[in-house]
């Protein structure tokens, strides 16, 4: 055996070339000694080949393979072993595998292989052996030599740690600590195994994964200020883009959310993937169209659980071609915020978010545009102790199941973040001309801003974790009715009629994953119960099926489930929650990811048999969960929980919960209230809606160019990282930019100048290039040093945390720089706070030492006031320099942007859609139309509230110029006194002379 260690093969740990040293046996219509398994046997007389064999088939023949060998190699415990075959020697990513019938495979006696040649890698973690030799035998019974070569693939491993901080009790200080941590994707179950070492280092008192990584449960006051913003008014009307990443199931249940919040005025765009166009369509909800291909997407989730990738994917070569998917994702939702309408021509520009976890482009955008951001998912997405992370399976034997379980979140974002990183950071910097995001701030980036969250699931069979802050809602399932207008087709009708209720079984979008020998296992084990189902999915249209099965096509769940005994299938949470608003038990056959989270919980709720998991589905198993669902008590508990669901209104709750988590303080518009502010008119100091804004620029009182975008929510701890870096990163950055500029951009426009016909133009050509290239390296080797002299200043800030035991009593909170005048403001905060702790350090650390410590810390605390009152006013007075150097480059960045088609003239534009810009067109050539007249057709606004708006406008304004009449009087009168004392001076002077 030999290691593969080509440069193709990256994405896998260890690829074994397993080719060499094989003997066969042909034998004609023979069977070899018994005795060919055993580790002893005398096969001298076997033929020495190597891999692959080609011979001419024989259907008389029978070849035999066998192969002797040792396994030195010391796996981890959650490392995964598998024997792959390819058609090449060495692993390539485009590979086209052959069908060879007939097939067994033993490894140490034991069959791993049997039937039709598998496409997949053949896990044989458990039949190796360490301590002795191992022996491998393959049979090709019907004609065919073995034209593969072998491999052994040691599946792809993720080693990373997690921050956690450790509280000492006398000291009250949080100690940082470290978690190894090992993941890794099992194809034999579809989730990932997560280890954590030296779990117990954490003692038993309350612990935390970071120091900003902790939820903040809020209080009877925080919750009162909430209730007192609602009393504001009613909830603006809101233009807001729906962003799902998915299948069919996952898109369902927006559908009937966006339908919910149309009739509560808002405007709704559903974004999601082409195929679901119609779908959306119909319902009478915009669309816009997402990258992807949902099918492309469930066969990854399927193979990988969405994260880590399976030897499976690496020899498929599916991680490259799921990253260009996301790529693409990205990029649609950001035009899916802020494109027309593809079909209509209206312009949109979302003013709320609502998204799904896999959309990932969602808090992006929702930065770029400064609006609120909801998520809303089927699954658990957020950090608890109740349960782990759906994706994961967690070894509760090494530690306390809370705390593994809230760590199998963090392990999740890590190794989502470690995938998508570069992606994401070229999204902001390109796209959206954002900063780069460390990963500190992108993991923990929900949790840092309180995002708030709603689950849509029932309650009544997963009740909200109490760890979850108030921030984070379960709302109940989301239901779309289709049943009112479906007809049943006769054959159905017929089947349903005939007979005692069936089960229904359909595996959904999982159907292309190893279907038959699924249906294979559904046949038999329907033929060994006698029970009558209905099939979706699965089957063929040539396939015969027994009198007690009924192939149907697409069916709508909520007219079907009501004829039938139980469901069986994958898991979705959709399928799962039609089932059991039905009233009907379940079997869940998981594949990958939440499918198992449900399967568990409908066990445990008791309406349901025990999951199996798909990639192991056998006859007995099912045959048992056929007729758990028949027994009484299941039934009645699958009933308890359709009575709950009645009394549970999924949408309508979860939409109390998006306007609940509104910042309606700053979405409140001026002028008129129906509508969500979206602009600012600073000459006036008013935050108004896009309808207002439309009627003040159609009536000539104001221009477009006086408007600029209103946030309405500040992400700032997304824009700020507070963490401490290695100070060489930003000048070895901005260096490297300076140094292509100079010997890598300006040889090249050199070489363009010097092939110019005309030698004016050449040299003229050449000269612009010389400072051009010069300019730019001089601005980035500026940028790289000032940005090495802000790391070493922020450093010297946190310097006295080393020493310092009590350094919390002093700290300040880290200053948002947008311009030049919040940063030369930080730069003043910064001397004046230095000087100032420098100061009274002499008062406060003593105190703050004695009433920890007594008078050891008293003492402990004047000690360290000393060195304080240097370190921190000379910190201070040199971080005003970065603090001013900061505000320079992003009021430079904003200059920079400020003509960005993309960035300012897309999101302002006041243009109305086809049919208003026809129709004001019309009116214009009517001398006798009115300017409120055209402001209603522009806004939509009745012509009542735009007399009403024009007419408060001009109030407001006629205070502002009264103001500002009055200020400049005050300002000339103090200006003519100003004369008139110099006057008298001068006078008074020549006087005495």
């Amino acid at each position: 055996m030999s290691t593969d260690s080509r440069k193709n093969c990256k994405e896998s740990n260890v690829i074994i070339n397993f080719d060499r040293d094989w003997k066969v046996l042909e034998l004609i219509n023979q069977t070899p000694d018994k005795d060919c398994f055993s580790i002893n046997y005398n096969d001298n007389h076997w033929k020495n080949i190597d891999l692959p064999h080609y011979e001419i088939k024989h259907d008389s023949s029978t070849y035999w393979y066998r192969k002797r060998f040792e396994w030195k190699h010391k796996s981890d415990t959650h490392e995964h072993i598998y024997l792959n075959f390819t058609l090449i020697e060495y692993y390539n990513k485009e590979l086209n595998h052959i069908k060879i019938p007939g097939i067994i495979i033993w490894l140490n006696k034991s069959p791993v292989c049997f039937g039709t040649f598998p496409q997949e890698p053949i896990e044989i973690t458990s039949y190796l052996q360490t301590d002795s030799d191992n022996i491998i035998v393959i049979c090709s019974s019907e004609g065919y030599s073995f034209s593969l070569y072998p491999q052994i693939l040691l599946s792809h491993m993720y080693i990373g740690q997690l921050n956690y901080n450790k509280f000492d009790k006398n000291t009250l200080k949080r100690y940082h600590e470290k978690l190894d941590y090992t993941a890794s994707f099992d194809d034999s179950h579809g989730l990932i195994d997560i280890s954590i070492g030296s779990i117990e280092r954490l003692d038993n008192e309350k612990f935390h994964l970071d120091e900003d990584n902790d939820w903040v449960n809020l209080s009877m006051s925080d919750i009162d200020e909430v209730k007192e913003t609602l009393k504001i008014g009613p909830v603006p009307r809101l233009a807001i883009v729906i962003l799902i990443v998915g299948t069919r199931g996952d898109v369902q249940p927006f559908i009937a959310l966006a339908k919910t919040l149309l009739n509560h005025g808002h405007r709704v765009r559903l974004a999601t993937h082409e195929n679901f166009r119609k779908f959306v369509r119909e319902n009478g909800i915009e669309f816009y169209p997402l990258a992807g291909d949902p099918a492309d997407l469930m066969s990854f989730m399927v193979k990988n659980a969405g994260i880590v990738p399976s030897v499976s994917s690496i020899v498929a070569g599916d991680i490259a071609k799921s990253r260009r998917i996301i790529g693409d994702i990205l990029k649609s939702t950001w035009k899916a915020c802020t494109d027309n309408d593809d079909e209509t021509g209206v312009p949109f520009i979302a003013e709320a978010i609502i998204a799904n976890p896999p959309s990932y482009g969602h808090i992006h955008c929702a930065q770029k545009l400064q609006i609120p951001l909801h998520m809303m998912f089927t699954m658990p997405w957020s950090p608890t102790g109740a349960f782990p992370h759906p994706f994961c399976k967690v070894n509760n034997d090494i530690g306390p199941p809370e705390r593994l379980n809230r760590l199998s979140y963090d392990v999740v974002e890590m190794l989502t973040w470690s995938g998508l990183r570069d992606l994401i950071n070229e999204f902001r910097e390109d796209v959206l001309q954002l900063p780069r995001l460390h990963t500190h701030t992108a993991v923990h980036a929900m949790i840092l801003e309180h995002v708030p969250h709603t689950y849509c699931w029932s309650p009544s069979v997963v009740p909200k974790p109490s760890d979850w802050p108030e921030y984070i809602s379960v709302s109940g399932f989301f239901f779309l009715d289709l049943a009112k207008n479906y007809k049943a087709p006769e054959n159905l009708v017929r089947f349903l009629e005939s007979g005692d209720p069936p089960i229904y079984i359909g595996f959904g979008s999982i159907t292309g994953h190893d279907s038959r020998r699924i249906l294979q296992i559904v046949l038999e084990a329907l033929n060994s119960t006698g029970y009558r189902a209905l099939l979706s999915g699965l089957a063929k249209d040539d396939d015969k099926l027994p009198d007690n099965v009924l192939k149907i096509d697409n069916c709508p769940h909520d007219w079907l489930f009501q004829y039938v005994a139980a469901v069986c299938h994958h898991g979705g949470a959709g399928t799962t929650a039609a089932g059991l608003r039905a009233g009907k038990p379940t079997i869940i056959v998981p594949f990958f990811g939440d499918q198992f989270f449900w399967g568990t919980m409908i066990w445990k709720s008791g309406a349901g048999a025990r999951p199996i998991p798909g990639k192991r589905l056998n006859v007995n198993e099912l045959i048992e969960a056929f007729r758990t669902v028949h027994e009484s008590d299941i039934r009645e508990a699958a009933q308890k929980l359709q009575i709950a669901f009645q009394h549970e209104y999924g949408c309508d709750t979860a939409v109390q919960s998006f306007h609940a988590n509104l910042p309606l303080k700053n979405m409140q518009s001026d002028l008129e209230p129906s509508f969500g502010a979206c602009y600012y008119l600073k000459d006036y100091n008013l935050k108004i809606s896009r309808p207002v804004a439309q009627v003040l620029v159609i009536a000539g009182v104001i221009k477009d160019s006086q408007l600029s975008l209103h946030s309405t929510y500040n992400w700032d701890k997304l824009s700020n990282d507070n963490r401490s870096h290695l100070s060489t990163l930003g000048i070895l950055r901005h260096g490297q930019k300076a140094l292509n500029c100079l010997f890598v951009d300006t040889p090249k426009g050199l070489k363009r100048a010097k092939s110019a016909n005309n030698l004016l133009t050449g040299a003229r050509e050449g000269a612009e290039c010389i400072l051009k290239g010069v300019g730019k390296s001089v601005g980035y080797a500026s940028i790289g040093c000032l940005s090495f002299y802000g790391d070493v200043t922020d450093a010297l800030e946190r310097l006295p945390k080393l020493y310092d035991p009590y350094s919390d009593c002093d700290e300040h909170q880290r200053p948002q720089v947008d311009d030049f005048q919040s940063g030369a403001k930080a730069a003043g905060h910064s001397v004046l706070q230095g000087f100032k702790d420098g100061i009274t350090g002499f008062v406060n650390k003593p105190r703050t030492g004695f009433q920890r410590h007594g008078i050891l810390g008293g003492a402990a605390g004047a000690a360290i006031a000393i060195p304080n009152s240097i370190i921190k006013p000379v910190a201070g007075t040199l971080a005003s320099i970065t603090w001013l150097s900061r505000g320079v480059y992003a009021e430079a960045k904003h200059l920079k942007h400020r003509n960005d088609s993309d960035s300012n003239n897309t999101l302002l534009s006041l243009s109305p859609n086809r049919y208003k810009q026809l129709l004001s067109r019309s009116m214009l050539d009517d001398d006798n139309t009115s300017l409120e007249y055209r402001a209603s057709i522009e806004s939509g606004l009745t012509i009542d509230k735009c007399k009403e708006i024009l007419v408060e406008f001009e109030r407001i304004k006629n205070e502002y110029d009264s103001m500002t009449y009055k200020n400049d009087d005050t300002t000339i009168q103090k200006k003519e006194k100003k004369s008139r004392k110099i006057f008298q001076r001068q006078r008074s002077r020549s006087t005495n002379l």
